[in-house]
């Protein structure tokens, strides 16, 4: 969502017509709510400022510079697949239909083998595909799934996937924005063998590291690694993608454990393993360009809306704050202090 819009895309979709998109769905299925959506989606992409301000930043570092009209193009592709995606969610919560689509799972062997080591599993995922679905359409899983995300959006990722996966993998929500962030209950569900999954690719509060992302530098968390290197879990990069009208990819990019960290190292320790999800993400952003929903400047230094200073730093990246004082600006010790209007993007 961009600063200052009152208004996101997934709202404005939401907003237009919802109870003619459910009436299709009712009456004519997934098919005739597809129709329907690209017209809307076109509108919105030609007379919505807001959508192509949300939506540029993306689309100037993915494809690099462009005129208007393929701009244009990109963020009508954007808004449409993002439109399917809520789509086959409303169809998943209205009908419990995650056996209309078929499901490619890329990297199963590996998910098992590491969810029934009982160790832990934290499978690292990104706005990208439905990830909603991603989660209903994985095998039945042998210790219970958590998810580390907000408490709106969690609820309705409860339920999909309750109803997607007929109770095979029933998800339980831990709210990121509870005591410490929901940090003691994740630790908790690791150590008892269990799955967490979180998104790696929007920033909002605690550590952070700055790393190159598309040819920019843009802020990840590193929960998720600090995490990992205090439980002892695995971390599985699992992206999701929609491949054909009914059809969906899951798959496992990568794998790896993160060694203990001591507190004083925790950020400078944990920022190479950002930077190797940064890398996964860029490549399936390869494959699959408009399926990606960060609809904000994702390579701002105040990150999206709502978002909070950052708790620690990673040194050896730009690190520039503002004062709470709205003084000058600080940059944070290390040792390497080039400020990010250094870095630019590659040619």
């Amino acid at each position: 969502m961009a600063r200052g819009d009152k208004r996101g895309i997934g709202t404005l979709l939401e907003g237009c017509g919802t109870a003619l998109f459910q009436g299709l769905l009712w009456a004519g299925g997934l098919r005739a709510a597809y129709t329907i959506l690209d017209p809307v989606a076109f509108c919105y992409a030609l007379l919505h400022p807001g959508v192509r301000r949300s939506t540029r930043p993306y689309i100037e570092a993915r494809f690099g510079p462009s005129g208007p009209f393929k701009r244009l193009k990109h963020t009508f592709m954007i808004v449409r697949s993002f439109g399917r995606a809520m789509i086959d969610t409303a169809w998943i919560k209205k009908r419990g239909g995650a056996s209309s689509f078929h499901r490619n799972i890329v990297g199963e062997r590996i998910l098992m083998e590491t969810v029934t080591a009982g160790r832990g599993t934290i499978l690292l995922t990104a706005h990208t595909g439905n990830w909603q679905t991603a989660i209903a359409h994985l095998p039945a899983l042998p210790v219970k799934v958590n998810a580390l995300m907000h408490h709106q959006g969690g609820k309705e990722a409860e339920e999909v996937a309750l109803k997607a996966s007929c109770g095979k993998n029933p998800l339980n929500l831990i709210r990121n924005d509870g005591f410490m962030g929901g940090m003691i209950e994740a630790t908790t569900a690791l150590q008892q063998g269990e799955v967490v999954t979180i998104m790696g690719d929007r920033w909002v509060r605690g550590p952070c590291a700055q790393v190159e992302f598309l040819g920019k530098v843009a802020r990840f968390p590193l929960a998720p690694y600090i995490l990992a290197s205090a439980t002892g879990a695995t971390v599985l990069v699992m992206l999701a993608a929609k491949t054909g009208e009914m059809t969906y990819e899951v798959k496992i990019h990568d794998t790896f454990k993160v060694p203990p960290l001591k507190r004083r190292e925790r950020t400078t320790g944990a920022a190479p393993h950002a930077a190797r999800f940064a890398r996964c993400l860029e490549r399936h952003l390869g494959d699959y360009p408009h399926q990606w929903y960060n609809f904000y400047d994702f390579w701002s230094l105040e990150g999206p809306e709502g978002a909070r200073p950052p708790t620690d730093l990673a040194p050896g990246a730009a690190q520039i704050m503002r004062r709470r004082d709205g003084g000058d600006k600080e940059t944070a010790k290390g040792d390497d202090h080039q400020g990010s209007e250094a870095r630019r993007p590659h040619p």
